[in-house]
């Protein structure tokens, strides 16, 4: 579930089992005091501090925005005469054409097949963009394709996003049977094709104005049908309901469709790629996307920190499958993850000192009580995330990011959550270890204490919320810097006593101590992922101008492990058109 979303509304505490483990006294929850007087680092606030008054001196570095979203639109509006080989106008003249803010650039496309029977995209022109018969449309020609917007769709903070379009499935035709689609999915691997195991809503409209909405792992049985009058083309809105009423809203032409999720659906996700795609029975037809006048694509909101690729990590905790061994901590990432890096986690004891595994279902992810996010329901228990937190090498920084709920349904008391940075890749997860370098403790009534190296320091507390976002920036090396920020205020900012690392593992912790509470954390996101098992250049076999095939593996060989091409047999897929210069 995406920050908009986890903020804009509260989630009502959900029965569940608990099961206490004896704590060390450090670690029991109390109030916030004073750290001891050998123990505090240099520029920390004293307790007591004015609320509002960040601890240190100042000097930390500002952390990355990593939860950016806006509006999206794109009008499809472009000179017939650039749709030409070898981009046919997909991802030319963006910025022209979604007017994207001041800073931001204009967000790409990426074909795909678009079927049910391999992964492999068509030739480049079977979808362009403002093609000379069907100008300032998106096309989709000869057969079966489909193309994904490589930005999510993200919640607002009612909870609900908006997809709409103006389709015309078969060109010339109001009677037949093919048809247009708009495909919702957490995965930026699909295939784009409506009844995918990874579709989580699939939308099909046919030339005839039969209507129907698909579910992944359904088959090809809709969970819904309808039909509006035939036309030349579709006027579409779509709205989803991430809420408990599980709604989508559907308006084509006008006529209002109210449906209901299928029984499988606890919640429709919070985060989703929109793909859209043609089948077209007959390869003499095509199917446009776009109205000709400005009325291209649009959704409600896009997340622009979660584009499809290798950084910053993401985990929505959306969708994953519950009823495994390990409750869902490590079922569908690629899907929950939408960059181009997933990891994996490892369910710890979250005391320090105690290397054991928590009791089982300590740690899950979409339970039913607790859908679309991370949840300790069981007393004290953490997470580490198996690969490290790394410096960006240019700033030598990095950023951490989550939102926790220390006892959903409560703003009082003094139970907590945790977010921490360690240097042990085989820590507890304690927030109050020596091995945590930069830690943040956050009770339930808005109360804050920073752990260095397991020697707390009270912060100034934050007016007490349902739910708290946290920053947390660590400038490493010579700098030896942090910030930290809750829910937009800054808390601590400067020198650090403990060392900062490089690589820092990452550990989300709860503990809560009266039974049926529950801890949960949400939209985890990292700056920059370490640990990584390849490294290289991209480019270096390209099919086009100027290069013309010119392979050059064996000069970049000492420097890198993408020498090998994956599919020699298919020069398409020897370059990205994402590699190529802006539009």
């Amino acid at each position: 579930m995406i920050l908009t979303q986890r903020l804009g509304r509260g989630l009502l505490a959900g029965a569940s089992a608990l099961a206490l483990a004896l704590l060390p006294a450090g670690l029991a929850p109390t109030t916030a005091a004073a750290a001891p007087a050998d123990s505090t680092p240099a520029g920390s606030a004293p307790a007591g501090s004015a609320p509002g008054a960040p601890a240190g001196d100042g000097s930390g570095p500002t952390p990355v925005d990593l939860t950016t979203t806006r509006a999206f639109a794109d009008t499809f509006r472009l000179d017939p005469a650039q749709d030409t080989d070898p981009l046919y106008g997909l991802n030319v003249g963006l910025d022209a054409r979604q007017s994207p803010p001041a800073g931001q650039h204009g967000i790409s496309y990426t074909r795909v097949s678009g079927r049910w029977d391999t992964s492999t995209a068509p030739d480049q022109w079977f979808v362009q963009t403002s093609h000379p018969d069907h100008p300032d449309r998106l096309l989709f020609a000869k057969g079966v394709s489909a193309i994904m917007l490589g930005a999510p769709a993200v919640a607002d903070g009612t909870g609900h996003y908006t997809v709409s379009t103006v389709v015309d499935p078969v060109v010339g035709d109001t009677g037949g049977a093919d048809w247009g689609s708009i495909v919702l999915s957490r995965s930026h691997r699909g295939n784009g094709y409506v009844t995918g195991g990874d579709v989580d809503l699939g939308l099909t409209v046919t030339s005839g104005g039969k209507l129907a909405l698909f579910h992944g792992g359904g088959g090809e049985n809709p969970f819904w049908t309808g039909t509006v009058a035939p036309t030349a083309q579709y006027a579409v809105s779509l709205t989803v309901s991430t809420g408990a009423d599980r709604a989508v809203t559907l308006t084509v032409n006008g006529t209002p469709f109210t449906v209901s999720a299928p029984a499988g659906v606890t919640r429709w996700p919070g985060s989703e790629f929109l793909y859209l795609g043609a089948y077209l029975s007959d390869p003499n037809r095509v199917t446009t996307f776009g109205d000709g006048a400005g009325h291209g694509l649009n959704v409600s909101r896009i997340d622009t920190s979660a584009t499809r690729s290798a950084k910053p990590f993401v985990d929505t905790f959306d969708g994953a499958p519950n009823a495994t061994a390990d409750h869902g901590l490590n079922q569908d990432l690629a899907a929950r993850q939408p960059s181009l890096i997933s990891a994996n986690y490892t369910a710890v004891s979250g005391v320090k000192g105690l290397a054991l595994d928590p009791p089982a279902g300590s740690v899950q992810v979409n339970s039913p009580a607790h859908p679309n996010v991370l949840s300790f329901p069981k007393g004290t228990s953490a997470v580490r995330l198996d690969k490290p937190a790394t410096s960006d090498v240019q700033s030598g920084a990095y950023t951490v990011h989550a939102v926790l709920t220390p006892v959903v349904g409560s703003t009082s008391g003094q139970d907590w959550a945790s977010l921490a940075v360690g240097n042990a890749s085989g820590g507890t997860g304690a927030v109050d270890a020596e091995d945590i370098a930069l830690g943040l403790r956050v009770q339930a009534d808005g109360g804050l204490t920073l752990f260095q190296g397991g020697t707390p320091t009270a912060l100034p507390a934050v007016p007490p919320a349902g739910s708290y976002e946290v920053s947390a920036a660590l400038a490493t090396g010579d700098r030896q810097r942090a910030t930290v920020r809750v829910n937009g205020t800054t808390v601590f900012s400067g020198r650090t006593a403990a060392k900062l690392p490089r690589d820092g593992y990452v550990s989300l912790g709860a503990h809560h101590s009266a039974a049926g509470q529950v801890t949960t954390a949400d939209d985890l996101r990292v700056s920059m992922l370490g640990g990584l098992g390849y490294y290289g250049f991209f480019d270096i076999r390209d099919p086009n101008e100027p290069n013309f095939s010119a392979n050059h593996a064996p000069e970049v060989a000492q420097w890198t492990n993408f020498n090998n091409y994956l599919r020699d047999q298919d020069p398409r897929l020897e370059f990205l058109d994402q590699c190529r210069p802006p539009a």
